[in-house]
């Protein structure tokens, strides 16, 4: 009684405590709801195994080798404070005790495997964190294990979360589980997922349940359809993966035929292994040469983390990306089309969703790297998507404002400019002593210029006038009447008929040797 007035009581505060940092989000059946994951989740810090015989020149074998083992620099605390909620793991037996024995994080083919510690020391950093966030729901899958571990995964999955450690078996999900005949929890506990769950086990209820750790057996493949391909992924574009998504959505590729289902997309590529072996065979100086050569541009493959942060730059988008990527879909009641998507992945994902799919998981390698990515943004707004799609929602349509903003802007620009414009010669002519000040002295200014500058060419012509005729030395004005023919100084010819022959020429002044009267000062600069 008191169990179920409790669940209750907590189903009330869904919107203020929320599920996974949203309450809408509450809402959501658990196959609706779209996980950010890690790959290789525990591939960190990794033992790195002795594949050479020898060091070889100008090569950081290391460092190569770190490229292919690793997959992240953040440990699984860490990345469940960047926000990743699912984590897929690679697990070995130890060396001395093979087929028994705590699992160790392991990453590699087996015996070249790189290693670390065990799995069940990393779990409790994860069971303190989630006892912090009492919210906070999260995935644990196992991808690649020892055969027949089966048993022994479950096992230390009831250790670990079975009632806080207290050994109580995780609580099994299948497709006729009713969540809401079940008693809440004291302490977080595991729900083992067996089948595929229906539509009463939502994200709400088995965080109330505080089923908060949500355990997939090895068989989960046959339960979700991973993307994984080896056609794919090694050395994987991201035209090649958007390309194999969007296969997807459209029914191109298939999952399991006759039903609908989860997808869990593999945003990721893989590097090819280092091979030594050449090297190692050689024995001779010219030999090692050619193998080293040839290793130099086998290992110019990328590796995991180059792969990783450009592409989830170019798939994985954050909020401060703009809606760049439209679906085929329409908004009739906007007038500007639908907003559109900020990640190409939230395309596909509306196709399969519209097809009756959905995307489980998204698994990435270094989530933190890419230049404005996010997996956890993207897995927010795709859970957004699915939940307008489960409540019957249009797709978010742009504004009015964002297809009409130019014409708008520019029309208003040019009116307010003209209004402005006409506003301040009507206030300039009506107040001249006070709007006026400035344009009226401007006026006042360039008449006088004008002045002064037709005032100073006349007193130039007067000066320039006195200077050829003396009078600037005092001589009275020249006689022009009579046009001066002969130059001063040569005597006409006498010649009969010549009308000119007795006229008497008047003395003309001496041509002035210096400058004379107000042009003496300008010749001195000179």
């Amino acid at each position: 009684m008191w169990c179920s007035v409790s669940l209750l009581s907590v189903s009330l505060l869904h919107p203020a405590l929320g599920c996974n940092g949203n309450g809408d989000f509450c809402n959501l059946p658990f196959t609706k709801y779209t996980f950010a994951g890690t790959h290789n989740s525990n591939a960190y810090d990794l033992d790195l195994p002795d594949l050479i015989k020898e060091d070889i020149p100008l090569v950081d074998v290391n460092n190569i080798l770190k490229g292919y083992y690793e997959n992240h620099d953040l440990d699984l605390r860490q990345q469940l404070m960047f926000g990743i909620r699912a984590f897929m793991v690679d697990l070995c037996d130890p060396p001395d005790t093979p087929g028994a024995g705590p699992f160790v994080n392991c990453h590699g083919p087996t015996g070249q495997a790189a290693v670390r510690g065990k799995f069940e020391d990393d779990l409790d950093s994860v069971t303190e964190w989630i006892n912090l966030h009492p919210r906070e729901l999260i995935v644990l899958s196992p991808d690649n294990i020892p055969g027949g571990a089966g048993t022994r995964w479950e096992e230390l999955m009831k250790t670990k979360f079975g009632g806080l450690g207290t050994g109580s078996p995780c609580v099994e999900i299948d497709g006729t589980t009713d969540v809401s005949s079940m008693s809440a929890r004291s302490a977080v506990s595991c729900a083992l997922i067996r089948d595929v769950p229906n539509d009463n086990v939502t994200m709400g209820a088995l965080v109330d349940l505080n089923l908060r750790v949500v355990v997939w057996p090895v068989n989960w493949r046959g339960i979700f359809y991973s993307t994984y391909d080896e056609k794919i992924q090694p050395g994987a574009t991201s035209e090649r993966l958007q390309t194999d998504f969007m296969a997807y959505a459209n029914g191109e590729k298939w999952g399991f035929p006759g039903r609908n289902h989860g997808f869990l997309f593999q945003v990721l590529g893989s590097a090819a292994f280092p091979s030594f072996a050449e090297w190692d065979a050689c024995t001779n100086p010219m030999c090692k040469a050619i193998a080293l050569d040839k290793l130099k541009d086998d290992l110019a493959l990328d590796s995991v983390k180059t792969m990783s942060t450009r592409l989830n730059a170019e798939l994985l988008q954050d909020d401060t990306t703009p809606h760049e990527y439209q679906s085929e879909e329409t908004c009739p009641e906007y007038a500007c089309g639908c907003l559109g998507y900020r990640s190409p992945l939230e395309v596909a994902h509306q196709k399969l969703i519209e097809n009756g799919h959905g995307i489980q998981a998204m698994f990435v390698d270094y989530p933190e790297v890419g230049e404005k990515s996010n997996v956890v943004h993207v897995a927010a707004r795709m859970n957004e998507a699915n939940l307008r799609h489960l409540r019957g929602e249009d797709e978010p349509g742009a504004d009015w404002w964002s297809c009409h903003w130019q014409p708008v802007t520019a029309i208003s620009t040019s009116s307010l400019l003209v209004i402005f414009c006409s506003l301040y010669v009507f206030l300039m002519c009506r107040y001249p002593d006070h709007w006026g000040v400035w344009f009226w002295g401007q006026v006042r200014a360039y008449k006088a210029r004008v002045a002064a500058r037709k005032e100073g060419e006349e007193r130039g012509r007067e000066e320039a006038r006195a200077y050829l005729y003396g009078e600037a030395q005092g001589a009275g004005n020249m006689d022009m009447s009579m046009p001066q023919q002969i130059p001063p100084g040569i005597a006409p010819i006498a010649a009969y008929g010549n009308p000119q022959a007795d006229y008497a020429y008047p003395a003309y002044p001496p041509y002035p040797q210096q400058p004379q009267g107000k042009f003496q000062k300008f010749a001195e600069t000179e």
